[in-house]
């Protein structure tokens, strides 16, 4: 049995400051325990949270160049 067989879900969130002090944030988490979504790895939901994390510094970025 696999440990995620037990887990109710995880997720994690990831936060970056900018030099002005500003805080951009990004969060993902896996389907709930018994959902018919398909199974989604701890790598997974942490790479899905870093790309959220780097789009939302994209967004600040072209929004003050």
């Amino acid at each position: 049995m696999l440990c995620w067989d037990r887990s109710p879900g995880f997720g994690i969130t990831l936060a970056a400051e900018t030099t002005g002090g500003s805080f951009l944030c990004a969060e993902a988490c896996s389907h709930p325990h018994g959902s018919t979504e398909e199974r989604v790895s701890a790598d997974d939901i942490g790479a899905k949270a870093a790309f959220n994390l780097l789009a939302e510094i994209y967004k600040v970025s072209v929004f003050y160049s």
